[in-house]
This record gives structure tokens, C-alpha cells and sequence, in this order.
């Protein structure tokens, strides 16, 4: 009865919206708009004939890496430099590391376990070349052993023992030689200028060793060098520029490619979709018309057989607005449809609606009037795609929005331009929710409102100078998976969209080696998520602190200040006494925790486990605001492999507290805790036996968790990928227990917060053989499970727990020697 009353409801709906779309909104509108034709502009000239000059081209690359890891190494003040590149590698998803070379002492490349970078990237050639003796020659050994490459940027002239490097004006005729390293620019094809920017070009002169990469024309017409390469004693690539220019992007990404494989840079294949939103939505006298919809199927057959295999535009709708603008627009609207066939269509909403204000059940009624629509007239929206009006609803989610696309449309994709924030765009990334995949959007510069050459925002030759070698060039040579989005306005007026499109790919055919092709977007999810290598798993931000998302807030959910989100994590590891130093740090009054957690110890446990399906909201509700420092404690997450990358999109600032005990103290520690907890393989075996069992799978997990914890090194570096060195305050974890007060008053200071003398507050008890806190006589000590008392270890238990860890804490001691920071008891 219920779901025939909800049927019911849903048919009378769909009559009231057809009748009042009948009535008062006229198919047209007697609008007088003088309507001038497009004006057509001189576009780009490709200068060759698009084939290379040279026989071959040899794109079998010299390495094919399992992983790729990358170690950018810059001054302080690289901020540009360092920024251009982090940006590259973003958009490529490989991870990277940052260092300032003043920074750090001496270079770190390799723990115990093996190499740490696939590649090291120098912001300065003079960094380089400036490295001790002693860096040098590990440099050198590290490069020859693991087959490291280097990647180095000319930012100043210098003479070095191999190489010499002087600035040179306003170099032309730029040309890529190397048939054996080159792979996207094409080999041979002169580029006769480049525009300016404020960066110096290097001529490079080279000697035994060298070859070159890219030759130019000084000002005098004299052939130099602007890019080089060794490959003895090791790879290393020298570029005369930065990443400030098209030409050094193609050369860097080419220079990636040929040292970790096209596995991570995409190849030469890149997949294009060009999605036409609101193709009946827009300001009466700004829409297209019938010359409009001939131009695009032009355009449309050019592109597949010129640059694009398989090419066909996808055309997004609101079918209410269908025929509401002039006669002319009206003539437009009806022959986009009786020329639907040569078009795949995909839905908005009935009215353009956004999703994030409407329930389910208006959601599938408003869904119902535009399938009908489709249906009466034709389209083929067979592609299992939907784009919600403004993207509302898909990030932050709108959980009704969901599943009424599957209710109705069956959609298995979508695309966004907001996660995880719409800046920068090199970071959005996809993620699936409910059944559908969410691929990351790109925008092209034209918007609604970007209908004339005459009205350009920043003038014709910006939008020219744009398009060769500009954003849209940028998106497709590191994204090997395109989705752009568009207007009906952009096609129709001056059809800037045409022009923007059809330039760049000319600019792209001619210059480069990519072959563009389009495939349907459920194929083009797959082929993401399998090329990324990310995680279809939602990662959390905090929307509240987005303007565009809180715009985009469903209607369910508010942003309030009655809570707040952490800015401070203990981060653990377990049985290291952290339970002790949360319970210090709460008296203080600047600071305050989460409310206690029933049935995880009172330990929040968002991160990494089943309470981050809880979402957000969940996690913040357990925060009060109004402290400086607000803070949370649950000692699982150092070792999580899951928990660095999502605290990273959620709490991208916080500081992080880490206690570094003994790892064998630490191990055995746990092992008695799970003694007392009555765990069956520590009741029934002692340590030593279940260290030296390596086959049984029950004892090899008990093994593991002991062990595991204690790795520091590994662990650190994994949150190192994603954070700062200085947003980790290290405790000794040996003098929290002997130490307390000591250890709280520098811990304050390292937190900026009011001085409160902890040597009147914690007081050593002798029954529990642990300090307690005596604060406005009160005292409090921990629970009974805290502090337990335990036989002390036998020797061969410790022989084999030093074995297990020493390379472990050597690697400790490397990395923080390596960021000049203070090391444990235990290192010393």
C-alpha cells in the first residue's frame, strides 16, 4: 500500500510540473537581441607537417618501476620551483617527498629494508653539485645500486667540473634530439619561439659524459644546449629551466617517464570526454541556434578523424528549459534533437535543480520528468553518466542524490571538479560512493558567462596564449584521464569552446607524440582507478572550512560553531604511555579532548577503523570548542597504514605527538597486556617462543603485533610522505615515565601554551609505582590496567627482540639524525 501510495504521488507530480511548464512558460519569448555571427580569429599554425623529421622513436622506456617515489631537494626560498613540481607529480598521483637542504643533515636514501626514492629531483643544479664529499660518493652508490635517476633545474649560472651553465636571451628554435630518451615531444619538430616568462633560460655546455636533450638558437643563431643527460655513472637529466614553460613540462614528463616507466606517467595514450552542460539552460539571446548545432557536428567529425579516436561530445540536459528562449533559440533547441543521434546525452535535473536541496522523494520525481523528456524525444543516454547542476550533492554527498540516480538512472559514474577541494586541481582525485565512481573534473577556463573574443576577461592573446601550452595543454599532458567541462554559451555566440578545443589539439598534435582517444566513462572509471592506483575509498574533509562546500551542504547537515575538529593527535605507539601524557595534558586549561568513546578505551579510534564510516559529523560531535589546543589520543594510529592519508584530507595542519620508547620494552609490554587480557596464543606460549615461530598464522599475528609498533622508522617515513617534519613533537618515552614534569613544561612550550608547573602536579606514587596527578586536591592516578606489574624479561627474550629491532632503530637514528632532531634514550 505504501509504495502504491508513493507510485501515486510520483504520477501526480510529474502531471502538476507538466501543466504549470505548459502554461506559464511559453515555448518562446518575443525578445529583441540583434544576434551578430561568429566571428572567426586566426588560430594556431602547426610550423611542421606533424610527422618528426626523425626515422624512429623509440618509446620502450628504460625502467618500469613497482613503485615510484620522488625526492624533491630545494632551498627554503624554491617556493615556486618546488611548487611547480610537487603540482606535476600530484596530477601524476606519484608520491613525493620534500626536503630543504638547509634543513637536513647529510642525504638519506635507503633504509635496512631497501631504497627509499626512485627519484631525486633538484630544485638547483648548484644544490647538486654543492653536496659534501661524503654525500657525494652515497649519492653516487645509491644511484649506481638501486638505478636511482636524478632529475636537476638550471636557476643560476655556474662552472663545474663536467658542466658549465650560462643564462642565454631569449633562446629559439627549440628542438628535441634524443630518439632514445624522448618519448611524448616529438623528435625533431622545430618550435620556433616560446612565450615569455620570467623565469632565465641556461645554455648548458657539456663534456665527456653529456649529451644533449633539447638544442636551441642563441640570439646570434649559434646552436646550445638547453637540456642534457648522462647515463653513466647514473641517469641524470639536466633541464635549462623550470617548470614555468610548456616545453621543460614536456621534457620533465619525458624524463619521468624514461625513469620510471610509462606505468606512471600514462604513455602517450591520454582519454578525452567533453561534456556540453545546460544544453537548453542559459539567458534568452545567449543560447545556441541552428548554425550552432551544424558547427558542432562539424567539429565533432573533424575531432574524431583528425585528432580524437572514437570522439563524440556528451550533452547534458534539463529538460524543462527545452524551447524557452527566442524563435531563433527555439529553431536551435529543435534541431539539437532531430540531430540527437550524432550526440550521447546524459542528465542534469528537470529544472536544473540542486540536488542538495531536495529530499529523495522530490529527487526521483524531478529525475522522472527528465527521463520522460529523453525518452519522448529520443536521446541516447545509454552511457550510465549523470553530472549534478553545479555539482551539488556529489561532494560534499548528498546521500538522497545517490540513490535516486541509481533509482532512476542507473548511473554508475558521475564527475566533480570539488573533491577533494575545487584548488588546487592537480589534487582533485576520484572516490565511489553507493555504487557509483566519482572521476575528477576538469575545467578549461570558459564558463556561462564566456561567450565573445571581444569580452574575453583578460583579452584575446591571454586566451590565445593560453591554449598553446596553456592550462588545457597542462591537464591533458598530466592527466591521462579528461573529463571538461563546458556551457551550451561556449559553443554557440563566437564558439570560443570550438576554438579553445580544436587549437589545442593542433598544438598537441603537432608538438607531441599523445594520441587522444574517448571511450565511455564507466571505461574510463575502471582505467582510473586501475592507473592511479588510489583508493575507491572516500577520504573525509572538512567541508565546513570550504566556501564551496558549505554552499554545496546538504540541506541535512549545517556547519555550526558548537563543535570543532582536533589540532593536536597523540599518535601512540601502543603500550608507550600515552594514556599518561593525555591524561597530563587535559589539565591544562588552554586544552581540551574528546568525550569518552564507549568500547574503544575511551579512544576516539576514527582513523582507520570502523568509526570512519561514521563520517565527520560523528567525529566531530565528540569536540567542544573554545581551547587552543584541542586534542585527541588514540594510540593505534602511527602504525596504520591507513590513517596518514586520511587525517592528511581532514587535518592537514595539526600537529602530532609521537612517544619513542624502547621498541623491545614496548613489545614485550604488549605481549603482557595481551597476557592479561586472556589472548590464548600469549596465555599458552611465552615470547620467545612466539618470536621464534615463524609458520603457525595464529602466533605469526600476535608476532606482529608486538613487532610491528616498534618499526619506527618505516611508519615515519610513510607520515612523512604527506607532513612536515616540524608538525611532530618526539617524546622520549623513557623520560615521560621518570620525568613527567620535565617532559609536560617542554611539551608546552612546544605548543605555544601558558606555562603551568607540572613539578607541583605530578607526584610519584609508591604503591603504583607511577606518578599521579595531585591538581585542586584531587588526586588521580590511571586505571588498574595501566602500570601492570610483570616479571621482568629473560635474557634470551631481549637477545631476540635486539635482534628483531636493531636495524630498525639504526634507521630511526638515520632519519632523525637526518632532520637534526634529538634522539630517544635508546639510540644513544
Amino acid at each position: 500500500m505504501l509504495h502504491f501510495r508513493r507510485y501515486l504521488h510520483r504520477i501526480l507530480f510529474l502531471l502538476v510540473f507538466f501543466v504549470l511548464s505548459y502554461f506559464l512558460y511559453p515555448r518562446t519569448q518575443n525578445v529583441r537581441r540583434l544576434r551578430y555571427p561568429a566571428v572567426p580569429q586566426d588560430g594556431f599554425s602547426c610550423p611542421s607537417n606533424y610527422i618528426s623529421n626523425v626515422s624512429a622513436v623509440d618509446l620502450t622506456p628504460k625502467w618500469s618501476r613497482e613503485t615510484a617515489r620522488v625526492l624533491v631537494i630545494g632551498l627554503k626560498n624554491d617556493k615556486l620551483e618546488k611548487r611547480a613540481i610537487i603540482n606535476s607529480l600530484d596530477y601524476l598521483k606519484i608520491p613525493v617527498f620534500v626536503e630543504n637542504i638547509e634543513e637536513i643533515s647529510g642525504l638519506l636514501l635507503e633504509f635496512t629494508s631497501g631504497i627509499l626514492y626512485e627519484v631525486i629531483i633538484f630544485t638547483d643544479l648548484n644544490i647538486f653539485y654543492s653536496l659534501s664529499a661524503e654525500d657525494k660518493v652515497l649519492l653516487e652508490n645509491a644511484c649506481s645500486k638501486y638505478k636511482i635517476g636524478i632529475i636537476s633545474f638550471t636557476k643560476r649560472t655556474g662552472s663545474y667540473h663536467d658542466i658549465d651553465v650560462v643564462q642565454v636571451v631569449k633562446p629559439v628554435n627549440f628542438k628535441f634530439i634524443d630518439g632514445n630518451f624522448t618519448r611524448i615531444a616529438k623528435v625533431g619538430t622545430k618550435i620556433p619561439e616560446l612565450l615569455p616568462d620570467i623565469s632565465a633560460w641556461y645554455r648548458i655546455d657539456i663534456k665527456q659524459g653529456w649529451s644533449s636533450v633539447i638544442v636551441a638558437e642563441d640570439k646570434n643563431g649559434t646552436s646550445i644546449n638547453v637540456a642534457v643527460r648522462r647515463d653513466s655513472p647514473f641517469d641524470h637529466v639536466v633541464i635549462g629551466h623550470n617548470l614555468t614553460n610548456w616545453v621543460t613540462k614536456v621534457a620533465f614528463l619525458d624524463a619521468l617517464s624514461f625513469l620510471l616507466g610509462e606505468k606512471w606517467t600514462g604513455g602517450n595514450e591520454r582519454f578525452i570526454q567533453i561534456d556540453i552542460d545546460d544544453v537548453f539552460v542559459g539567458q534568452v539571446g545567449t543560447r545556441i541556434v541552428k548554425e550552432d548545432v551544424t558547427r558542432l557536428i562539424k567539429a565533432q567529425k573533424t575531432w574524431r578523424d583528425s585528432f580524437i579516436d572514437g570522439f563524440t561530445f556528451t550533452l547534458g540536459f534539463s529538460g524543462s528549459f527545452f524551447g524557452r528562449g527566442t524563435s531563433e533559440e527555439l529553431d536551435g533547441d529543435e534541431e539539437l534533437l532531430k540531430q540527437a543521434h550524432h550526440f550521447l546525452w546524459f542528465p542534469h535535473m528537470w529544472k536544473h535543480n540542486h540536488a542538495h536541496e531536495y529530499s529523495y522523494d522530490n529527487l526521483t520525481s524531478l529525475m522522472d520528468l527528465n527521463k520522460q523528456f529523453a525518452l519522448s524525444n529520443g536521446l541516447n543516454v545509454s552511457l550510465n553518466y549523470a553530472v549534478s547542476p553545479q555539482h551539488t550533492g556529489v561532494y560534499p554527498i548528498h546521500q538522497p542524490l545517490y540513490k535516486a540516480w541509481k533509482e532512476i538512472w542507473n548511473v554508475k559514474v558521475t564527475s566533480t571538479e570539488e573533491y577533494p577541494h575545487f584548488q588546487p586541481s592537480s589534487k582533485r582525485r576520484g572516490f565511489a560512493f553507493n555504487g557509483i565512481r566519482v572521476l575528477p573534473r576538469q575545467t578549461c577556463g570558459l564558463y556561462t558567462h564566456t561567450m565573445y573574443f571581444h569580452a574575453l576577461p583578460n583579452g584575446f592573446k591571454a586566451f590565445k596564449d593560453n591554449i598553446e601550452g596553456g592550462s588545457v595543454f597542462n591537464d591533458i599532458l598530466f592527466n591521462q584521464f579528461n573529463i571538461f567541462m563546458t556551457h551550451q554559451q561556449n559553443w554557440g555566440n563566437d564558439r570560443l569552446a570550438i576554438y579553445l578545443f580544436e587549437n589545442t589539439f593542433t598544438f598537441i598534435k603537432c608538438f607531441t607524440n599523445l594520441r587522444l582517444k574517448w571511450i565511455p566513462p564507466t571505461e574510463m572509471a575502471v582505467r582510473y582507478f586501475k592507473r592511479t592506483g588510489s583508493s575507491e575509498s572516500l577520504l573525509y574533509t572538512d567541508e565546513c572550512s570550504d566556501k564551496r562546500h558549505v554552499q554545496g551542504l546538504s540541506y541535512l547537515r549545517k556547519c555550526d560553531n558548537s563543535s570543532t575538529l582536533p589540532n593536536l593527535l597523540i599518535l601512540g605507539p601502543q603500550k608507550t604511555g600515552t594514556t599518561a601524557l593525555a591524561e597530563f595534558l587535559k589539565i591544562h586549561a588552554n586544552v581540551s579532548s574528546n568525550i569518552d568513546v564507549i568500547g574503544s578505551f575511551e579512544e576516539p579510534q576514527f582513523f582507520g577503523q570502523n568509526n570512519y564510516l561514521k563520517g565527520v559529523n560523528w567525529y566531530k560531535k565528540l569536540f567542544n570548542q573554545g581551547q587552543k589546543v584541542v586534542f585527541e589520543k588514540s594510540a593505534n594510529y602511527f602504525d596504520n597504514p591507513k590513517v596518514a592519508e586520511q587525517v592528511f584530507h581532514l587535518l592537514p595542519k595539526s600537529k602530532f605527538i609521537v612517544i619513542l620508547m624502547d621498541p623491545v620494552d614496548r613489545a614485550y609490554s604488549w605481549y603482557q597486556h595481551m597476557k592479561a587480557h586472556n589472548d590464548s596464543i600469549a596465555s599458552q606460549f611465552n615470547l620467545s617462543y612466539i618470536l621464534k615461530e615463524k609458520n603457525d598464522n595464529s602466533i605469526k599475528r600476535l608476532r606482529r603485533r608486538c613487532l610491528n609498533p616498534g618499526e619506527y622508522a618505516v611508519h615515519l617515513h610513510r607520515w612523512l610522505e604527506l607532513f612536515n617534519f616540524d608538525q611532530f613533537i618526539f617524546i622520549d618515552g623513557k623520560q615521560l615515565k621518570e620525568e613527567p614534569s620535565k617532559v609536560m613544561n617542554q611539551l608546552l612550550r612546544d605548543l605555544h601554551l601558558p606555562f603551568m608547573d607540572y613539578r607541583r602536579i605530578l607526584k610519584y606514587n609508591e604503591k603504583k609505582g607511577y606518578f599521579c596527578i595531585d591538581f585542586k586536591d584531587k588526586t588521580k592516578c590511571l586505571g588498574s590496567s595501566k602500570g601492570r606489574k610483570y616479571d621482568k624479561m629473560d635474557e634470551e627474550t631481549r637477545n631476540l627482540l635486539e635482534n628483531e629491532f636493531r636495524y630498525h632503530n639504526r634507521d630511526l637514528k638515520l632519519l632523525l639524525t637526518h632532520f637534526k632532531s634529538k634522539l630517544p634514550y635508546f639510540l644513544k
